[in-house]
């Protein structure tokens, strides 16, 4: 496997090869950087990067249906729409890229940690609530609407308690998430042992898998 090599990084030539045969863009976020990053193929040969600046960005959403993406950011989501027309006219590389995401809507969150969002049916935006322990929608009235919460949870205050941080969805609702621990005080879950992570079933609240290991 040959490792092509740039200044900044380097990549198997299998990359390109293998984003261009299935026509895919690579988007993933690093909170640590505070970038959103897009690595596409340009013909097959080589990698194209762009790389946006956020605070703090987490969670990653795609309506592929109405070709929207949502990011979430430190005190913010974000939501951009895309222009193909736009994009094929791009005025720096004409003809390079076939989607233009337009910053459209920015819900105002707070600082919620927030992890995973999705978007649902009926154009709902859902997302975990990390700091209030819940599965929320965005909301144009308040900085989130609840829609869901673990039984073990008594109060929705900002205290992270058990540190609620995957979501998977079934139907476009959300239908299972993962969290470290069932605590039920203020960031309780770091003063338990590693392998505390639970898989919840949403509907019923059932535990699927436990004993899982903590990765930070």
């Amino acid at each position: 496997m040959t490792k092509i090599n740039n200044p900044f990084f380097f990549y198997s030539e299998n990359l390109p090869k293998t984003l261009n045969r299935i026509k895919a863009t690579l988007v993933f976020s690093t909170y640590q950087a505070g970038k959103l990053i897009f690595i596409s193929s340009l013909n097959g040969k080589t990698i194209i990067k762009y790389a946006k600046n956020f605070k703090r960005p987490m969670g990653i959403a795609i309506d592929k249906n109405k070709m929207k993406l949502a990011v979430a950011s430190r005190t913010s989501i974000n939501v951009f729409a895309s222009n193909e027309v736009l994009a094929l006219s791009y005025p720096e590389k004409k003809s390079r890229y076939d989607q233009l995401f337009i910053p459209q809507v920015k819900y105002h969150t707070g600082y919620l940690d927030t992890h995973e969002i999705e978007f649902g049916a009926e154009n709902e935006l859902y997302f975990i609530n990390t700091m209030f322990s819940c599965i929320s929608k965005v909301s144009a009235d308040k900085h989130f609407e609840l829609y869901w919460k673990p039984d073990f949870i008594t109060e929705l205050l900002p205290e992270d308690r058990c540190h609620l941080n995957g979501m998977a969805m079934k139907d476009g609702k959300p239908a299972f998430v993962t969290m470290f621990d069932t605590t039920n005080t203020s960031f309780g879950w770091k003063k338990t042992p590693k392998e505390t992570g639970l898989l919840m079933e949403v509907e019923t609240g059932k535990v699927l898998l436990d004993q899982l290991a903590m990765l930070f």
